[in-house]
C-alpha cells in the first residue's frame, strides 16, 4: 500500500514537492497533506503534459514539422482549462486563451525569421536552431501559464529541472486516491504522477512511512493505515493514538451439534458464545510503542479489567464475554467505544466479521480500531494468510481516514 504524500516529500526528479501549499487543516506526519486535481481535470492535464514534453525533447524543429504539434497542444491546453473552468476555476480558461494567442503569434514571427534565414546560402542549420530554441521557449511559457492557472484548484509543484533550457515548471497530480478525499480533493500517494507543464510525468517518490493510503478494488489495497495527526498546536499527549487489534475467529473452538433444521429465534438467543479476548496496542505518531500506559476496559454487563502495556505497547485481556463497553487510556486522555460482533442467525454459526469501533481523540481526529476476537485459543487462521494467534503485529484492521 503506498505512503501518503505531503508537502516536502521527494519526487522522482529528486526535488521536494513545493510550494503546495498543501492542506491547511489535514496534517500527515506533521506536514500538510498533498492533494490532486479532480479526475476530470487530471485526465486532460496528463494528456497535454505528455504532448508538451515530447515537443520540448525534439532536438530540431522547423515550422513545417512543428505546426501540427502546436495546433494539437493549443487544443489540449484549452481543453484542460475548460475542464478546470467546469470545476469552478474560470480563470483557467482565460489564461489558456491568452497563452494560446501569444504562442500562435510568436510562432508566426519565428516562422518569418526562419524563412528569411533559411534563404541565405548555408543559413539553414542556424535558422533551424534559432527557431527550435525560440518556439520551445514560447511553448514552455504558454504551457506554464495555463498549468499555473489550473493549479489554483489543487496543490502545485514547481520543478526547476531544465528540459533542456526552460524548467519543467508547475505541475499537479493528475490522479490521486479514488476513495480518500482531503478538502474535497483526492489524497495523493507515493507513485502518483505529477504532470508538469514541460517535464511530463514526475511520480512522487516518497511519503509518510507510517501513513498508507490505497483504493479498495485497486492495486493499492484498502484505506489509510493511520489517522491524520493533530495540528501542531496540540499537546504531546494528544499526539498519541490508541490501536486495538485482534484476530476474528474462523469458527468456534468446538463444533456445534448437528441441527436438523433452522433454529428458532429463542433457541438462537440461548446458544452460548465462547469467551473472547481483546488486544490493545498503543503507539505514537512516529510509530514507536508506548510502554507502561494504563488501559482500563469496562463493559456494559459489568466486566472490568485493566493493566499496563508491555514494552511493545501491547496488552491482551482474555476470558471476556462479548459485550459493548468502553476502553479508556487515562494517561493519554483517550478512549475507544467497543462493540462485540453480532452472531448470524443460521443453522450453524457462520464465521463472524469483526465489528470495528474507532477511538476518537478529544480534538476530533480518528485513531485506530478496536476488534473483538471470537477465537479464544488464538489458533485460527482467520486472516487466511497462514498467520495464527494474536500479538502486537497481528493484522490490525485500519481506517482509510
Amino acid at each position: 500500500m503506498p505512503m501518503a504524500a505531503r508537502v516536502g516529500d521527494l519526487t522522482s526528479h529528486g526535488v521536494p514537492m513545493n510550494p503546495g501549499i498543501g492542506s491547511v487543516d489535514v496534517m500527515i506526519g506533521y506536514m500538510p497533506a498533498w492533494r490532486a486535481l479532480p479526475a476530470s481535470v487530471g485526465a486532460a492535464v496528463e494528456s497535454v503534459s505528455n504532448s508538451v514534453n515530447k515537443f520540448m525533447q525534439k532536438p530540431v524543429l522547423t515550422p513545417p514539422s512543428a505546426t501540427s504539434d502546436i495546433a494539437n497542444i493549443v487544443g489540449g491546453l484549452v481543453q484542460a482549462a475548460g475542464q478546470a473552468a467546469a470545476e469552478m476555476n474560470p480563470a483557467a480558461l482565460g489564461a489558456a486563451a491568452g497563452a494560446s494567442a501569444t504562442l500562435i503569434a510568436t510562432n508566426f514571427g519565428l516562422t518569418a525569421a526562419w524563412s528569411t534565414a533559411s534563404a541565405v546560402p548555408g543559413g539553414q542549420p542556424a535558422a533551424n536552431t534559432a527557431y527550435t530554441k525560440g518556439i520551445q521557449a514560447a511553448m514552455a511559457a504558454a504551457s506554464s501559464a495555463v498549468f499555473a492557472a489550473i493549479g489554483g484548484m489543487a496543490d502545485t509543484h514547481i520543478c526547476p529541472i531544465p528540459c533542456p533550457i526552460p524548467p519543467h515548471g508547475p505541475g499537479m497530480v493528475s490522479k490521486g486516491s479514488e476513495n480518500v478525499m482531503i478538502d474535497n480533493l483526492p489524497a495523493c500517494r507515493q507513485g502518483d504522477k505529477i504532470m508538469e507543464a514541460c517535464g511530463g510525468s514526475d511520480p512522487i517518490a516518497m511519503g509518510c512511512p507510517t501513513v498508507m493510503i490505497g483504493d479498495s478494488g485497486g492495486s493499492g489495497g484498502g484505506g489509510a493505515s493511520s489517522p491524520p495527526p493533530p495540528p501542531a498546536s496540540t499537546s504531546p499527549a494528544q499526539q498519541q493514538v490508541a490501536q486495538a487489534a485482534s484476530q476474528p475467529a474462523a469458527s468456534p473452538a468446538a463444533p456445534p451439534p448437528e441441527q436438523t433444521g433452522p433454529l428458532a429465534p429463542a433457541e438462537q438467543e440461548q446458544q452460548p458464545r465462547p469467551p473472547t479476548w481483546l488486544g490493545v496496542r498503543l503507539f505514537d505518531f512516529d510509530g514507536m510503542p508506548i510502554a507502561g500506559e494504563n488501559v482500563s476496559v469496562t463493559l456494559d454487563d459489568g466486566q472490568a479489567v485493566s493493566g499496563d502495556t508491555d514494552e511493545e505497547g501491547y496488552i491482551r485481556f482474555d476470558g471476556l464475554q462479548p459485550a459493548s463497553g468502553e476502553a479508556n487510556f487515562p494517561g493519554i486522555s483517550n478512549k475507544a467505544d467497543l462493540e462485540p460482533p453480532q452472531q448470524e442467525e443460521s443453522q450453524q454459526p457462520e464465521p463472524e466479521s469483526p465489528r470495528t469501533a474507532a477511538a476518537r481523540q478529544s480534538n476530533g481526529y480518528l485513531a485506530e480500531e478496536d476488534v473483538w476476537d471470537d477465537d479464544p485459543e488464538g489458533d485460527q487462521d482467520a486472516a487466511g494468510d497462514g498467520s495464527a494467534g494474536a500479538g502486537p503485529d497481528d493484522d490490525a484492521i485500519e481506517l482509510p481516514w
